[in-house]
């Protein structure tokens, strides 16, 4: 185990990535969502693109990812195909119990927990939580909902979004637009603000 978490250069963020449950026929034609895909997670992901920092998945709890398979075969497939951490199982102790047996049948080995848990433990140690991993409870409103915390939260909101088709042109939106209708999950959450500086 100590060999296998030999010191790591540092290298450019992100230290983690988020799959999700979405078919990708181009990169995987087995059917299985992007969680559950080894040519995606580790083929294209880890080899080609050499990323070696944390893989999460999606929260197993979503219907994309428990169509083709049950909630035992789940984690062990996520885990065969590369990923780090388990978001949310159902069932944590059917998940555990599942993992526990494909690891005692030799279908995941411990050189890939090995690897799974150096990525972990080089997250935990490399943000501080390990050695420092209380919150000061006063200091708390100095941080939390100040205007640089919440340039941060822009700015990491604007660097998450992506635009996929602008056909007609309609962004970035011109600086006469008052009113602009939000809708999906979350939605009801937003409340009546000024857009955004232009930038």
């Amino acid at each position: 185990m100590r060999n296998a978490c030999r010191p790591h250069p540092p290298r450019v963020p992100p230290d983690g990535w988020r799959s999700f449950s979405v078919l990708f026929p181009a990169l995987d034609p087995s059917g299985d969502p992007a969680t559950l895909s080894y040519p995606i997670v580790t083929g294209l992901l880890r080899d080609q693109l050499g990323f070696d920092g944390l893989v999460i998945t999606d929260a197993l709890t979503m219907a994309g990812v428990r169509q083709k398979y049950g909630d035992a075969r789940v984690p062990v497939l996520a885990l065969k195909a590369g990923v780090d951490l388990l978001l949310m199982p159902p069932l944590m102790d059917v998940a555990y119990n599942a993992v526990l047996g494909a690891v005692r049948d030799g279908e995941i080995g411990e050189q890939r927990l090995d690897e799974s848990l150096c990525r972990i433990l080089r997250w935990k140690f490399g943000s501080g939580i390990v050695c420092d991993p209380f919150v000061d409870e006063n200091e708390v409103n100095e941080v939390v909902g100040t205007p640089a915390h919440l340039a941060r939260a822009d700015e990491i909101a604007d660097q998450a979004i992506t635009l996929v088709k602008n056909e007609a042109d309609l962004l970035p939106l011109s600086d006469d637009v008052s009113t602009v209708l939000v809708t999906g999950s979350g939605a009801t959450a937003l409340q009546n603000s000024s857009p955004p500086a232009p930038r």
